[in-house]
Formats: structure tokens, C-alpha cells, sequence
């Protein structure tokens, strides 16, 4: 339940009792003072209607009749907490409690319970909630009591093993973000170099909610924040977003029962150049005649997290999950089930840009209250690990609705809101962590131009990162058409190969080494050729063994990518030419570059393409491509390479 919605089920509990001790006459308050009670009666109209300031005014001037008339502290503790006057709210029910002698407002006890732990002072809450129970109050509330305990005993539990937890810095966005009334559920590109929100310029919810986005200049500071795209943002509502790494994917939220399937849909468009295309439902594989809300795409763009309050449901809302195959097509949704799911409300994911790493809020966990956020990762068999507290203080009394990790794991964006009276403002923030604050797979991105080598014109293509140790597929993106940039996320840990792919062009292959070394973010334009005679490329992805000329099982993904190239171009042929270095005798490093392009050869003769259409060549140590004067430069000249006949 939210702070909001608790407030007011106390507020409509005190107004019946103070109603029914009312139609027993003025006896049954603890003062006589007639015009006492004729402020404070006069009062409830106004507290109903949320008008809190003349409710305040009226249960002043009935004190100034009697300063110990319990019923108007209580109402004016009320009024207090209703406009975030938390210090003129504790005061006023601490001085109600002291006058109830008698114990007939236990509920005072509940008041200041939770105010202490609205503001994360969990001992005295604790102290209050307690006395509380033991009062045996109303069957509703004391369910509430003993959950608020609950969350009390965890937190002042988690304290106890955590002495230190400063290790977390909270910093608010800088201007000219922050300018709305309300800003909330942010998103960010892999790099930040873009962030988008959702905003409200009014107060109150009939105003108008758009998304909006800023770009960080050259000097590293965010720009004015603008309308993502008219094709985008309406005269209704648009409400919480997720972009795919490279900013050019965007999923949203559009509530009109008219045009969708339910009360609220998820819609995408995509970014080509600097037009946002018109965007399209996602259909009844994802959209149903229930709410769905909150999405969030991975990094490249092939499994969609979102949530939905659709039934059959593990409780409340659940987060459920989709797929988008080679053909853009995505899978059915399917619920992530347990032990993500809970029986209560789940909801705000985030899948981090390493692809296996969820965090999402809910409040069917063991929290601080409210709702907590927590993270869980996908194992190996795809099953997913038990959730974890973010603990203090990204979390603590209050409702946690979402983050974004950066996939460096150094950083988390989100939003915070608090009530002033009878509306909302909301803002957003920064978290800053130490390094390995979160036990998951940390990720970074690459980035660059694809461009035709010889025009230098912007070409779309295909860029896919492949684990070179079992063949998988990690990510793949497409650069693009008008500018030629792409962005790619890589998770640390591994030995990958970049493979860069274009109609009637030869492919390229980068070597990716993140296993031994930890790159934080690098740039690499790629220059492709056209498929003619004469053309050459390198194989950034074969491996041998020292002094060997044995295909290691790491060069399958390069292998096989040139069996596609011929297999796709049926009238090329090809020379295989093996190079080294100059270390050795030269005699010997040509019989070694004969026998490693011969290697070569004979995989792609294994492999169904015709001998016919083949050729090899050792050069040993002959052809340098650039001076073997370091080991880095050893390195480059020992290679493979494909060349057109």
C-alpha cells in the first residue's frame, strides 16, 4: 500500500470515529468547550475536500479554546503529515498522546509509527508499532502495523550487519534537467550520452504527460530537454519509456482504449537518422485487454521486460517477458514466474545492458517498506537467481519505483517524488557506486562509423558480437543507414569477435579481448570493401597455437562466416594467404604461413565450398604490414588473409 493511499485510509478512520463519537453528542470529546467543537466539527468538511489549510486554520482556533481537546490534535497531526510538515505533525501527536491518559486513540501510537519510519528512523517506529499491536486495534490497520514491524525489524537487522553505509552518493540531475513539476522513470543510451523521461508540467494528473529528451554537449553537460518526436508525443498521455543502447529503439507506454488492445499499450518506433518513424502497437503477442506498462529493451533489442496486471497473476502486477527473433517478430510474452514474481505488486524492470542482470521493485519481498528495489541474474541452466536487496540507502521507507544501472555498473538513474499537500513533484537523480557494488556481469560499449572505404559514405550493416569460446550469439545491432553510426554493449570476461556485415560488401572481423584486459568505453570506425577482384581483408578471429598450424575451436565463428560469404556469392573465388612474423628463420616461417592458410583451405573444403574456388598461399615473413619493431606490431603481422581473385 502507498504512503498516499495508507494516509488516507488513517485519515477516513479517524473522521469515522471522531463522526460517531459526534452522533453520541459533544460528551464524548474530551472537552465541553462548545466553541472547541464547533471549530473542530467545522473542520472535517474541509479535511475531506483535501483543503488542508483551512482545516489547519479552524483546528487552530479550536485549541485556542482548549489546548487539551485530544480529537483536534489528532486531526490537526493529520493535516500536518497530509502537507509534509513532518517536525509540526510529530509534535502535534506526541501532545495527543500525552493528553490520552486513557488509551482511547491507540491509533495515535500508528500516527507516529508512521511518521518515524516515513523518515527511516526504524527504532522509534519500531517502539510505537508495537504498542500499537498490543493495543488490538481494528483488523485492517493491525495488518498494516505488523507489516510496517515487519519492514522495521529488517532495516534495523540490516544496520546492525552493516555499520557503514556511506558508501553510496545520491546527487540530483543538474539544470536544466529538473525543470518540471514532475519527471520520472528515466532512460539512458548505453554511453549517456542521451537521456529520456517522462514529464509533466502541471500539477496535478489531468495535465498533459510527454516524453522528453536531452543530449550531453561536447563539455559532458545535458542540453534543454525537448519533445522526443511529434510522431511520438499527443495530446494524451505517453507515459514510461525503455531505448535499446543505441538510442534508436524506443518502447513506450500510450493509454487509449480506442486505438489498443487494453487501457494501456506498448508501442515502438524507431529512430532513422533524426526522424522518429510512426509508431506501432506491439500487438496481442505482447498487448492484452489488461494494463500494460513500464517496458524496458535490452541493450540490443531482442528480449522486451514489462509489466502487466493481466490474470492468471502470482498477486498484483507481474513482469513478464518477449523475444524478437531475426525477423523482428516477437515471441508470445510469458510471465518470469518465480522467484521473481511475488504475491504482491511487481513491477519498474530494468534489464542492465549485460543481458542478464533484472532489477525491478516489488513489495512481496522482505524489504525496508514500501516497495524495495532488488536484482536477480540469469543462470546458466535459465533459471533465475533469488532476489537481492539493493539495501541502504537506495532503499529505505519509501516507494522505490525503478533504476537504471549503467552497464559499468558505476551508476543509477532514477526518479523521486514526494507529496506537497494535494499534488506531486518528482525529480531526478544520480546514484554513484563503488566498483563491484552489485554482485553482476559488468558490461561496456563500443561505438563508430560504418562507412564504404573508398566513398567514405555512412552504410548500413549488420555488427554482431559472438563469444569466440562456445559460438553464441551475445548482441547484434545495425548501424545506421543515414549517419553509419552504431553502439554495441559487450560484457567483460570474455574473448569475443565483432563481425560487420553489408550487402555487396566483404565482411570485417575485430578482435575483442576482455578477458585479460578491462577497456571502460573505446571507439572503432569500420571501413568495408566492395566484393571485387583484387580486394583483401584480414581474419581478426583465427587462432592457432604457437608454433602451430592447428585451427584452434575459437576461429569457427570467423571460419564460418567466410563459408557464408561464398556461400552467398557463388561466383567469387579466393586466395587464403598465411603471414608472420620475423622471428625464426625465414625458411621456416614460410612453411609455417604455408601450412596455416593451407589449414584454412582445408576447413572450407570440409565444409561444402569447392576446391575449385580455392587457393592458398604462404608468405612467411615477407609481406610485413607494418614494422615488427614491438610485440604489438608482431602481432599484427601475423595473420590470415582472404583475398578476391
Amino acid at each position: 500500500m502507498s504512503e498516499n493511499s495508507i494516509f488516507f485510509v488513517l485519515a477516513l478512520f479517524i473522521c469515522l470515529s471522531f463522526t460517531i463519537q459526534g452522533q453520541r453528542g459533544p460528551a464524548s470529546y474530551s472537552t465541553k468547550n462548545k466553541k472547541a467543537i464547533e471549530y473542530f466539527e467545522a473542520s472535517e468538511n474541509y479535511m475531506v475536500r483535501r483543503q488542508y489549510d483551512q482545516a489547519i486554520e479552524l483546528l487552530t482556533q479550536s485549541l485556542n479554546k482548549d489546548d487539551d481537546f485530544i480529537e483536534a490534535h489528532l486531526r490537526l497531526g493529520q493535516c500536518y503529515q497530509a502537507t509534509s510538515q513532518t517536525d509540526l505533525a510529530l509534535q502535534t501527536f506526541l501532545t495527543a498522546l500525552a493528553l490520552d491518559e486513557n488509551n482511547n486513540y491507540p491509533i495515535i501510537r500508528l500516527q507516529l509509527g508512521e511518521l518515524y519510519f516515513n523518515n527511516n528512523k526504524y527504532n522509534e517506529a519500531k517502539k510505537y508499532y508495537e504498542e500499537f499491536i498490543f493495543s488490538r486495534p481494528n483488523q485492517k490497520l493491525l495488518g498494516l502495523a505488523k507489516q510496517r514491524l515487519e519492514n522495521t525489524n529488517y532495516a534495523i537487522k540490516f544496520f546492525e550487519a552493516n555499520k557503514d553505509t556511506t558508501d553510496v552518493e545520491k546527487v540530483k540531475l543538474p539544470d536544466p534537467l529538473n525543470n518540471f513539476q514532475l519527471q520520472y522513470f528515466p532512460a539512458l543510451t548505453a554511453d549517456e550520452s542521451q537521456i529520456f523521461f517522462t514529464g509533466r508540467k502541471g500539477f496535478y494528473n489531468y495535465h498533459d504527460e510527454d516524453i522528453y529528451v536531452s543530449t550531453k554537449d561536447s563539455q559532458g553537460n545535458w542540453t534543454e530537454p525537448v519533445s522526443v518526436s511529434e510522431n511520438i508525443n499527443s495530446e494524451k498521455n505517453e507515459g514510461t519509456c525503455s531505448v535499446s543502447g543505441d538510442g534508436r529503439t524506443i518502447i513506450y507506454t500510450y493509454c487509449h482504449e480506442r486505438e489498443g488492445f487494453g487501457g494501456c499499450d506498448l508501442y515502438i518506433s524507431y529512430k532513422e537518422g533524426d526522424t522518429w518513424t510512426e509508431p506501432a502497437n506491439l500487438g496481442n503477442r505482447i498487448n492484452s485487454s489488461a494494463w500494460e506498462s513500464q517496458p524496458s529493451l535490452s541493450a540490443d533489442g531482442r528480449m522486451l521486460y514489462f509489466v502487466s496486471d493481466r490474470r492468471p497473476s502470482f498477486g498484483g502486477k507481474d513482469i513478464y517477458v518477449s523475444y524478437r527473433n531475426s525477423k523482428g517478430e516477437w515471441s508470445l510474452a510469458e510471465t518470469l514466474g518465480e522467484p521473481v514474481n511475488t504475491k504482491g505488486d511487481d513491477s519498474g524492470p530494468f534489464i542492465h545492458a549485460n543481458g542478464r542482470t533484472l532489477f525491478y521493485s516489488t513489495d512481496g519481498l522482505e524489504g525496508f517498506g514500501k516497495q524495495d528495489l532488488y536484482y536477480s541474474n540469469l543462470k546458466d541452466d535459465g533459471k533465475w537467481s533469488n532476489p537481492k536487496n539493493l539495501g541502504w540507502p537506495i532503499n529505505d521507507s519509501q516507494d522505490q519505483p525503478s533504476i537504471y544501472i549503467t552497464p559499468d555498473g558505476r551508476k543509477g538513474y532514477f526518479s523521486s517524488e514526494r507529496r506537497l499537500n494535494t499534488y506531486y513533484e518528482g525529480y531526478l537523480y544520480r546514484y554513484d557506486f563503488p566498483v563491484g557494488k552489485f554482485q553482476i556481469e559488468e558490461a561496456r560499449h563500443l561505438t563508430g562509423i560504418v562507412t564504404d572505404k573508398y566513398s567514405e559514405e555512412p552504410l548500413k550493416s549488420v555488427v554482431s558480437l559472438i563469444d569466440l569460446e562456445n559460438g553464441s550469439l551475445i548482441q547484434e545491432v545495425e548501424s545506421d543507414r543515414f549517419t553509419g553510426r552504431y553502439l554495441i554493449v559487450i560484457p567483460e570476461g570474455k574473448n569475443y569477435g565483432l563481425f560487420t556485415k553489408a550487402e555487396n560488401y566483404l565482411y570485417q572481423s575485430l578482435s575483442i579481448n576482455l578477458k585479460d584486459e578491462s577497456i571502460n568505453t573505446f571507439n572503432r570506425d569500420i571501413q568495408l570493401v566492395p566484393i571485387k577482384s583484387g580486394e583483401y581483408y584480414r581474419l581478426g578471429n583465427v587462432y592457432f597455437d604457437f608454433d602451430d598450424f592447428k585451427l584452434k575451436p575459437e576461429s569457427k565463428p570467423e571460419l564460418d562466416n567466410i563459408v557464408s560469404l561464398l556461400e552467398e556469392n557463388p561466383d567469387i573465388k579466393i586466395q587464403i594467404e598465411g603471414h608472420t612474423d620475423d622471428k625464426g628463420e625465414p625458411s621456416y616461417n614460410l612453411s609455417l604461413s604455408q601450412k596455416r592458410a593451407r589449414s584454412v583451405y582445408d576447413y572450407l573444403v570440409n565444409k561444402g565450398i569447392s576446391e575449385s574456388r580455392l587457393s592458398s598461399k604462404g608468405y612467411g615473413d615477407s609481406m610485413p604490414a607494418v614494422p615488427n619493431d614491438s610485440e604489438k606490431h608482431r602481432a599484427e603481422n601475423r595473420r590470415i588473409v582472404v583475398r578476391i581473385l
